[in-house]
């Protein structure tokens, strides 16, 4: 009786976890691509204020 329970069970509970897993890194990956877009926009900036001081000086 209780058999025929179980594996449903623990394949809802397995694609739950993969589930998450996948939101988990599909959201850490977004992090990792928001930082990377903003370190390069920094450094172009960086840049662009160098070069206007050194004009300036």
């Amino acid at each position: 009786m209780w058999i025929g329970v179980f594996p449903s069970f623990f394949d809802r509970v397995t694609q739950g976890l993969r589930d998450d897993l996948e939101h988990e890194r599909n959201r850490r990956l977004q992090m990792v691509d928001t930082a990377s877009k903003h370190r390069a926009e920094f450094a172009f900036a960086q840049l662009e204020e160098r070069e206007i001081s050194d004009i300036s000086s």
